[in-house]
């Protein structure tokens, strides 16, 4: 059994400076692969630092549609068994490609230095658009001033998972 995981959390707790360095190629072929995306997302959880190197502004461009609709169920992986593990590992497939989407573009995501303010308040407007959708199939059994505890009280999540949805 793969313990990238457990690994990648030793080494942000035992190794002054650890950061995960993600390196797409041209075709962002890196964004369709289940290894990565898990590593990805794991970073984010775990709270190590993630820097990211691109092959150029125009190809971020060129790619940028994968990106906003990345699904971790339609990943690849060179063995069926490692992307079934990998599946098989995440609880809900919602929260985590939602975890994936703030990992990418949130305000500490990968691509944080990347995004201009135009490119930034498209992406905010996505991120509204699926909280949207996700609180139309929930239903509120009183009035609340505070988004938050509304949003964790219908789905049962706590007010941080609200707001950056759940861990791997």
């Amino acid at each position: 059994m793969n313990k990238f995981d457990s690994m990648m959390r030793l080494l942000s707790e035992r190794v002054p400076g650890f950061s995960h360095l993600v390196v797409a190629d041209a075709n962002f072929e890196l964004f369709g692969r289940a290894w990565c995306i898990a590593e990805i997302v794991e970073s984010s959880v775990s709270g190590i630092p993630q820097r990211i190197m691109l092959h150029s502004h125009e190809m971020l461009d060129l790619h940028y549609h994968r990106l906003a609709f990345v699904d971790v169920a339609d990943c690849r992986a060179a063995r069926e068994e490692d992307k079934e593990m990998i599946l098989s590992r995440i609880q809900d497939r919602d929260a985590f490609n939602k975890r994936l989407q703030w990992a990418i573009f949130g305000t500490e995501g990968l691509f944080s230095n990347w995004l201009d303010g135009r490119e930034r308040a498209a992406v905010i407007g996505r991120i509204v658009a699926r909280a949207q959708v996700s609180l139309s199939s929930c239903t509120f059994e009183e009035e609340s001033d505070d988004a938050l505890s509304s949003i964790a009280s219908c789905s049962d999540w706590s007010e941080d998972e609200a707001l950056y949805g759940r861990g791997v």
